[in-house]
This record gives C-alpha cells, sequence and structure tokens, in this order.
C-alpha cells in the first residue's frame, strides 16, 4: 500500500527540545498532550487515512539526512484483529524515519502504532504496536 509523507515545515528548536524532553523523562501523556496541541505540519497518508504531522525533525548525515516525523495519535494497529493481539494501550504515535541522500530519495521505516522513547545517547527508540515495523522503500521527493 502506498505511504504519502508531506511535511510543510520542520520543527523550530524550541519545540524539538519541548518534545523530546517530555519523551526523555517518560511522560507518554504530556508527550501526546504536548505533540496534540502543536499546529499541524504536515500529515502521513495510508490508504484513504490522512493522519496531521505534528513534529518533523531533519538532522543532516553528511550525504543526506535523516528525518523523524511523529503523529500525535496512532494511525493503524497492525495486527488488532489476532488471538494474541497487544493491548491499544500506550501505543498513542505513529513515527516514520526517512533516510534520504542528498537527492531526497531513499529508504525508511513506519511504526503506525507506537511507543516512544529515547536511549541514553539520545536517539528516538521506539515499541511498535504491530509485529515489525513498516518499509518505507523507494522514497522519492515529489513537488
Amino acid at each position: 500500500m502506498p505511504v504519502k509523507i508531506g511535511i510543510d515545515r520542520f520543527v523550530s528548536e524550541a519545540e524539538r527540545t519541548t518534545v523530546m524532553d517530555l519523551v526523555k523523562g517518560g511522560d507518554r501523556t504530556g508527550t501526546r498532550k504536548a505533540l496534540a496541541g502543536m499546529a499541524d505540519i504536515g500529515f502521513i497518508e495510508l490508504g484513504t487515512k490522512r493522519t496531521p504531522v505534528k513534529y518533523a525533525y531533519a538532522r543532516s548525515t553528511g550525504a543526506g539526512r535523516l528525518i523523524t516525523v511523529i503523529t500525535a495519535e496512532p494511525i493503524l494497529f497492525l495486527g488488532a484483529g489476532l488471538p494474541d493481539a497487544k493491548p491499544k494501550e500506550g501505543f498513542d504515535l505513529a513515527l516514520a524515519l526517512l533516510v534520504l541522500d542528498a537527492s531526497d530519495h531513499g529508504d525508511g521505516e513506519l511504526a503506525p502504532a507506537a511507543k516512544v522513547k529515547v536511549d541514553p545517547k539520545g536517539a528516538i527508540v521506539t515499541e511498535e504496536y504491530g509485529r515489525e515495523v513498516v518499509r518505507l522503500t523507494k522514497i522519492a521527493k515529489v513537488q
């Protein structure tokens, strides 16, 4: 299924710091509330469902950039109908990581329902609701 991600702007350093401080502190409710209160700055479209993006941050990787995109609500609970499905509680966000080259082509991954935390090195770490993360391939910038 095609996934379309639109980003109108990236968050400011102040917005990034606010969100990262909440995530680092383990305050999932506060993180979700803060994200929900932020302006819509894009969308993730999966099929006919369009979910507002609240956080988009780009970090240089030397030869390109790594873009982190977060929504304030889950997009889809993959596997929710299975007999051994996890409870949905706590999987309040969706997160996409896009690894792009200088021409904005690349690959990435999408966690359509996730818990988010920060590891000791400051990297965002997710726990996905589904059994596997959704791989995004052949990412290309569309004008």
